[in-house]
């Protein structure tokens, strides 16, 4: 026997140990985590210590079915401990990153929103030029065009990303549309250009929209605003167990996979049953 029997069971241990300890969730998180890692992982532990190898059990005469049974165990316990596992690590990988390793990756997706944008709204455009002289010579107005409305919606992006970029798309679309200054489209350029409309006023809104009404360890809950209109959100650290699922579902949330978050309408929601969760589903959290 080589004596090192269970070392490397002991070294994934202590590796999802570290995992969670050096994650940058809250101190009560983590050692609820602490708790449920300890309590999936003991009994692999404790199946693996009662099994012998067939080189020991055969000569020593050990019950061939009582073997299997502990191999069966030990593989369930696995089974049950990866699946929990699995459904967690890649919130703790997330919990981990650095305020500026997340400010970074923001302003990397701004500058591939950015891109994504322009390429659109270039894509469009151009197709918007080789159709000016067909729609001339039939007389109809080019900025009713498919390929205006398409280039438009990048410019209507491009207010939430970057308002300079907003300003050079709209004028570039402008001189080929020349849009009615009544129009809703016009008049919002109108508002960016005196200083009353930008990507940081639009964001900033956001976040009001978003405004947070109550937080604890395991789960917080705000307003939401989706393109269909306000909604409350809670959001959960861990996906909830099935049980808080149907619960949350009799009180009108859906699954909304855009924002990892139930939603429901505002009329039917009730902020103390939400406070409440954390006591009455304590177990299913």
């Amino acid at each position: 026997m080589s004596g090192r029997r269970g070392s490397n069971l002991k070294k994934d241990y202590e590796a999802c140990r570290k995992k969670i300890e050096f994650s940058g969730l809250s101190p009560s998180q983590k050692n609820k985590l602490l708790d449920k890692l300890y309590k999936l992982y003991e009994p692999i532990l404790r199946y693996d210590s009662q099994y012998y190898s067939w080189a020991v059990s055969g000569p020593a005469r050990y019950p061939g079915a009582k073997m299997e049974a502990i191999v069966n165990r030990r593989m369930e316990a696995s089974q049950k401990f990866y699946d929990w596992w699995h459904s967690i690590e890649s919130q703790l990988e997330e919990s981990t990153k650095s305020k500026k390793v997340l400010e970074k990756e923001s302003e990397q997706n701004k500058i591939q929103a950015i891109k994504e944008i322009k390429d659109g709204f270039n894509l469009w455009y151009n197709r918007l030029l080789n159709d000016v002289e067909e729609y001339q010579k039939k007389g109809r107005d080019i900025k009713y065009s498919v390929n205006a409305a398409m280039a438009q919606s990048y410019v209507t992006k491009a207010l939430k990303a970057d308002t300079a970029l907003y300003k050079e798309l709209f004028e570039k679309l402008n001189k080929v549309c020349n849009f009615s200054k009544n129009s809703n489209f016009y008049k919002g350029y109108k508002l960016v250009n005196e200083g009353k409309l930008s990507s940081d006023s639009i964001q900033k809104q956001e976040a009001v929209d978003n405004k947070l009404l109550y937080k604890c360890s395991d789960y917080e809950v705000s307003n939401l605003k989706i393109q269909a209109g306000k909604r409350i959100a809670i959001k959960f650290t861990f996906y909830p167990k099935p049980q808080l699922v149907y619960a949350l579902k009799r009180r009108g949330f859906i699954w909304y996979s855009f924002g990892d978050c139930f939603i429901c309408k505002p009329e039917r929601f009730d902020l103390e049953w939400a406070k409440g969760i954390k006591t009455q589903y304590e177990k299913y959290l």
